[in-house]
């Protein structure tokens, strides 16, 4: 089955593929600007996070570059900023944690707990055992639409680990 529906009471943003919710001809600035009203914030509420989000990027003079210019890491630095500053009820992560460097990575940890402590929901989809381990206090694995196990992170990730298939060398 690939269809059904969802109920949703709050707000819900997403860090999923690199680049959704951007324009590459706009520069990172005015994509916070854009992706900010998507997300329903006023103007008055994009700009008062203005600075922290370009503070947390950490992107420097390329903030005012667009982002058509920008790496993957790039893209999901600003995507990761704009999403844990705007308060959201509900985050849907998939693999974008995935791209990007190590610092900014154990940058990113601290800013989603601390999202979780506040009260936001957090759905994770990724192959990543050492976040889940860290971030989840459920997990479920799926295999071609089915779920396998549903359970505490520990359990579930030990049964799945064997069926991780090897990188290519």
């Amino acid at each position: 089955m690939s269809y059904g529906h969802v109920t949703v009471r709050g707000k819900i943003t997403t860090l999923l593929d690199l680049g959704t919710g951007f324009l590459p001809e706009l520069t990172g600035r005015e994509n916070i600007a854009l992706n900010g009203a998507i997300m329903g914030l006023s103007s008055a509420e994009v700009a008062s996070h203005m600075d922290s989000i370009i503070a947390f990027a950490d992107l420097g003079s390329f903030i005012n570059s667009p982002i058509k210019t920008y790496s993957a890491g790039m893209y999901m630095r600003l995507g990761f900023a704009i999403a844990i500053h705007v308060n959201a009820d509900i985050l849907l992560i998939d693999e974008i944690l995935a791209v990007g460097d190590e610092e900014f990575h154990r940058k990113c940890i601290p800013e989603l707990k601390r999202m979780q402590r506040n009260g936001t929901s957090m759905v994770i989809a990724s192959h990543a055992l050492p976040m889940l381990s860290e971030l989840c206090d459920r997990v479920m694995w799926l295999n071609g639409g089915r779920v396998m196990m549903d359970g505490a992170p520990a359990e579930v990730l030990e049964r799945y680990s064997p069926h991780l298939v090897p990188a290519n060398d």
